[in-house]
């Protein structure tokens, strides 16, 4: 945050910025958003700039967000000490539509090394003993799990009690993709996606076995998503009379 300052100059004379404290993060509490004001009425023409830089700390969840921009009078002010400004020149200075202007706004954005968090979703298998069912398995919340301008993938762990039916694509004329046996892990299946129709997955409940679990897990890259922990979300089965 911004150094603040509540006291007041002379008119002109080394003005200072009096920080206010910002809205906050939704993800981390943390403020990212700062509002200074001017002390008394600033000379048409004038131009100032801090006199320090002006630091700010992302959360340690943040991915992305503005740093400095416009608040309403009501934000609380902030604790630091005085942010001083020196005059510039501001012949230079335009507004959006990149003429002189009357106003000038700034506006800093960041982005985080942490952009994606990609949360697996959970879901359960409801049917009876011996019935045939086709699940469509729910795509992960968050950018990361499909590598750029590829298709990626789910891996299911089946409860036990239930067994994944193949479905070739040549044995169906729809567009819907499949679940298929992982050629790589007995009882676990590969789901593609996404597609629009949904990724569907076919299984039998061959017994009841209570408090079977499986799970879904959706891969990520670990570097611009550090928390794995919700990339794997519980498979249940309900079993119905």
């Amino acid at each position: 945050m911004p150094r603040s300052d509540t006291s007041t100059g002379p008119e002109g004379q080394n003005p200072r910025a009096s920080a206010r404290g910002a809205s906050q993060n939704k993800a981390t509490g943390a403020a990212t958003f700062a509002w200074c004001d001017l002390s008394g009425s600033l000379p048409a023409g004038a131009a100032y700039e801090t006199d320090g830089p002006v630091t700010a700390i992302a959360g340690p969840e943040a991915r992305t967000g503005d740093v400095l921009s416009r608040l309403p009078a009501s934000a609380p002010r902030g604790s630091g000490a005085p942010l001083r400004l020196r005059p510039v020149d501001g012949s230079a200075f335009t507004g959006v539509d990149l003429r002189r202007s009357e106003f000038a706004g700034g506006r800093l954005s960041f982005e985080t090394t942490q952009k994606d968090d990609v949360e697996a979703v959970g879901f359960t298998i409801k049917g009876k003993v011996g019935q045939v069912l086709e699940i469509t398995v729910p795509y992960p919340m968050g950018d990361g799990w499909t590598p750029p301008g590829r298709s990626g993938s789910l891996l299911v762990t089946l409860p036990q009690g239930v067994t994944l039916i193949d479905v070739p694509p040549e044995s169906h004329s729809s567009d819907i993709p499949y679940c298929y046996p992982d050629p790589d892990k007995e009882g676990r299946a590969v789901c593609p996606g996404p597609e629009p129709p949904g990724t569907v997955m076919r299984v039998r409940i061959d017994r009841r076995v209570e408090g079977a679990r499986g799970s879904v897990t959706a891969h990520s890259d670990p570097s611009v998503d550090p928390d794995q922990r919700n990339n794997t979300a519980p498979v249940k089965v309900e079993y119905v009379p």
